[in-house]
């Protein structure tokens, strides 16, 4: 199979929008919601997306069997959306606010919903053609289902300035409707939201080898309703010199046990670059670069009863102004009341560094061994 060859359906299981309607004329959603429903009345299948499409309304998968979405085109960090070329997908002017572009799942009986659905290569800009970004706009919201994979995506330009977009809604909403969601590698750029998990079904979520650029809230899980796990590893997470309360993963009270490991926190400007309101996992290896607009700790930890292991993460402090790596948010101060710190590393010019762990005071976390507690070995260093 040679990619620029599709015409209609050129292979078995591949089915092209052109081929179901015409595109251009303000119909594009149109064609590639008929080119799914043909997908799923042959048991599913790829839609394949080869040319730009401005669409006019929602692309949709909510019941049936799952179809899966394939991108020819390119796309680039820089956030210029011109930069978007090729097979890519992009709201019309006509789009209405606070509307997903992809929306794959519903709140229905789990079996009914497609299980399995993958993006590839996805291009999806929250810019439309006249240049403007699209009040509320989400690139791919997902309720309801099951394993859900985004593989080498560039998701870019969802209203980071209005404070409305969001590149991936996870919304399931039904306890045990929606396990299993997977970014695997690519780029999610200048949004309001990069990765916004939430709901009483969100559970699962996997992210290796991306890059998390420039979006003010960066990845989010277990705001209110509920988040499930995470496993985040390989990613580059960056927004140099963000605006206050920006932030590059923030976990709510009602996420689950997570595993945050061999990331790079790449700069975040004067508010914690990890967020969190639960303590049930890891974070480790991590390393952290400060930038010169950072002037507190580069995550914090509001739990009264913490229980993190805390280990082998290293900063650059930059010159920065950061007070800490870690800080305590809660809790009588003093030493953490469960877990493991140690290992920590602090090194590079430093000039209001109080120590890399700090408790609610801003007092320095001494070294403590406990039948619950574990903290040595975090040090400052040239």
């Amino acid at each position: 199979m040679t990619a620029p060859h599709l015409t209609g359906v050129a292979a078995a299981g591949m089915y092209c929008p052109e081929h179901y309607g015409p595109i251009g004329a303000g119909l594009d959603a149109m064609a590639i919601n008929a080119a799914v429903a043909a997908a799923q009345a042959d048991g599913g299948g790829m839609i394949v997306l080869s040319q730009p499409y401005q669409i006019e309304a929602t692309i949709s998968v909510a019941t049936g069997p799952a179809v899966h979405f394939w991108c020819l085109g390119a796309g680039n960090r820089q956030v210029n959306p011109k930069m978007v070329t090729g097979g890519h997908v992009r709201p019309a002017s006509s789009f209405p606010p606070d509307t997903p572009l992809f929306s794959i799942g519903a709140e229905s009986a789990r079996s009914l919903n497609p299980c399995g659905t993958t993006f590839l290569t996805p291009r999806i800009s929250g810019i439309a053609p006249d240049g403007a970004a699209v009040k509320g706009c989400t690139g791919i919201l997902v309720t309801d289902t099951a394993d859900v994979h985004v593989i080498e995506p560039f998701l870019a330009n969802f209203d980071r300035s209005g404070s409305s977009g969001t590149a991936v809604w996870i919304a399931s909403a039904s306890a045990g409707h929606g396990p299993g969601f997977c970014v695997t590698g690519g780029v999610i750029s200048a949004c309001w939201r990069g990765i916004y998990g939430d709901g009483a079904g969100v559970t699962d979520l996997r992210l290796s080898g991306l890059l998390e650029h420039s979006n003010t809230q960066g990845i989010t899980l277990g705001a209110t309703a509920g988040g499930g796990g995470l496993q985040m590893s390989g990613c580059h997470l960056v927004y140099a010199s963000a605006p206050t309360g920006a932030y590059r993963l923030r976990l709510g009270q009602a996420a689950g046990d997570f595993t945050v490991v061999g990331n790079y926190f790449d700069k975040n400007g004067p508010s914690p670059a990890i967020v969190l309101a639960t303590s049930r996992g890891k974070i480790s290896d991590n390393h952290f670069l400060a930038d010169a607009s950072c002037t507190g700790p580069l995550v914090t930890l509001s739990t009264a009863r913490q229980a993190l292991t805390f280990r082998g993460n290293d900063c650059k402090a930059n010159g920065s102004s950061m007070t800490a790596l870690l800080q305590l948010l809660a809790g009588p101060g003093g030493p953490p009341t469960n877990g493991v710190y140690d290992g920590n590393h602090v090194y590079g010019s430093q000039p209001s560094l109080i120590a890399p762990l700090i408790d609610k005071y801003a007092a320095p976390i001494q070294a403590v061994s406990t039948a619950t507690t574990y903290v040595a070995g975090n040090v400052a260093g040239a």
